[in-house]
């Protein structure tokens, strides 16, 4: 096959480069999911806590000027609607709900809302920890209750 020595010595030395390179790029690859993914989180996280903070803020504020504090009364729903639609307008990748206290949906927005149908209905394990103040990160508490999830957060609205 190989007529000469420095055929030889091309041919490893050719297979050497490829070799590294195919390294190179798997490691590359990897660093890039990796960080893609941890953007994609503190995206989520950011999201959650500012919609919690601003609902809580508005349940605060009508207990405040004598109106009743529950934000998922009638009278609230058009400014949660109004909110998650906000939350979520800057990116097509994100799904956002609102839920009350027994884990009902109030409200939704994002573009997968046709993946979640009106009578969802949060698990118990999740609802735990939130009442407990926790968030929840682990999708393997979902379920199979969300139909495509790669990544979930979920945080307690707090009033007073």
């Amino acid at each position: 096959m190989f007529k000469s020595v420095f055929a030889k010595y091309l041919t490893a030395f050719i297979l050497i480069i490829l070799v590294c390179f195919s390294i190179l790029s798997i490691i590359l690859m990897g660093i890039a999911v990796n960080y893609s993914s941890s953007v994609k989180q503190d995206s989520v996280q950011q999201v959650a806590k500012v919609l919690s903070d601003y609902l809580s803020q508005k349940m605060n504020e009508a207990a405040q000027n004598g109106r009743e504090p529950d934000i998922i009364a009638p009278a609230n729903r058009g400014e949660i609607i109004r909110a998650t639609r906000l939350a979520v307008a800057s990116t097509d990748q994100l799904t956002v709900l609102v839920t009350d206290k027994t884990g009902g949906m109030v409200a939704i927005g994002g573009n997968h809302q046709t993946s979640i149908s009106g009578d969802f209905q949060l698990p118990e394990a999740v609802l735990a920890k939130l009442k407990d103040g926790s968030t929840v990160d682990d999708l393997a508490l979902f379920g199979d209750t969300l139909e495509k999830a790669e990544l979930v957060y979920a945080m307690p609205v707090y009033s007073g």
